[in-house]
């Protein structure tokens, strides 16, 4: 078997890119306009597509941490047929991938896979990575779901995004906030980034769904959280909750569970017929509250941190 690696330059091969992923990771589709979207927003970035006897086999993607500014390590998607695997070209692309990092003073990669599929975990196992947190990712099935008032604590309200398309500034505070307090890695630092990093990568991100992503007022216009929601486009009627964050100050008295609960109720009512959420599983109070709705285990995803390759 022979196979040649080579860049995602243009449009058609990044249809191709995300038709490969997608049979890898048929869990967590994307789009080509999707991963367009994603591939802007860090600072470097690179897509590697994987031909074995001049068929798409593989593909790996590396990018620059865009919400961790002190990382060292580049984050990473590195998959291969079920096919094909065996013959190397997992090992082509993580060499690839390595001499990218390298030449970007980085020192290792965080590898997101989903538990239990394939052999992928001992594969990295071998090369020297370990566990560092996992995510669980739910499932709320929408269509004819009875679901409660979202009923936010006295004193606060809630308003749409696309009611109340002036708060962006006001959002982005408590986003620097609630992202800073992010769960992952122990001793990673999480941020928001700049304004308009922040506003492109989520609040104001292509998918966003103006209508379901909700925030949180109290004492007039004073923004103590928000919620956003996404559609999935490789996934028809399934949306995907963006973040959620919460003022330190508010925090304790519900308005999590109110934004995610008027989220829910507005998804319902123009048709989407089901949400996911991701959650860092070390995150115990926003577990409790998916729970609490309802959400069910889909998957689980393992994130993996170790050396780049030895050329």
């Amino acid at each position: 078997m022979s196979f040649e690696v080579s860049e995602v330059v243009c449009d058609s091969d990044r249809a191709v890119y995300a038709e490969v992923r997608n049979r890898v990771n048929p869990c967590n589709p994307y789009t080509a306009d999707e991963l367009l979207h994603a591939w802007s927003l860090p600072p470097d970035c690179m897509a590697l597509l994987a031909l074995s006897d001049g068929e798409p086999a593989g593909y790996a993607y590396v990018e620059v941490q865009h919400w961790a500014p002190d990382a060292t390590t580049a984050l990473a998607d590195i998959g291969v047929l079920t096919d094909a695997r065996g013959y190397g070209l997992g090992s082509a692309l993580y060499r690839a991938v390595s001499r990218w990092c390298a030449a970007r003073a980085l020192d290792g990669l965080d590898l997101f896979l989903v538990l239990g599929q394939g052999d992928a975990t001992a594969f990295w196992m071998r090369r020297g990575f370990s566990e560092v947190f996992r995510e669980s990712v739910s499932k709320l099935d929408l269509a004819g779901a009875d679901l409660p008032a979202a009923a936010p604590p006295i004193g606060v309200r809630l308003v749409t995004l696309a009611e109340r398309g002036d708060l962006d500034d006001a959002v982005y505070a408590v986003a620097c906030e609630a992202i800073a307090d992010s769960s992952g890695a122990d001793g990673d630092r999480y941020e928001a980034g700049d304004f308009d990093h922040w506003r492109t990568a989520e609040f104001r991100s292509p998918g966003v769904i103006e209508d379901c992503t909700i925030i949180a007022l109290a004492a007039g216009d004073m923004v103590v959280g928000y919620a956003s929601l996404w559609r999935m486009g490789a996934l028809p009627g399934t949306a995907l909750h963006g973040f959620t964050g919460v003022a330190r100050a508010s925090r304790g008295r519900g308005v999590a569970r109110a934004l995610k609960l008027e989220q829910l109720i507005r998804a319902q009512q123009i048709g989407i017929t089901a949400v996911r959420t991701e959650n860092v599983e070390a995150n115990a109070p926003m577990l409790a509250i998916n729970r609490s709705l309802g959400y069910l285990p889909l998957y689980t995803v393992l994130v993996m941190r170790g050396p780049l390759a030895r050329r």
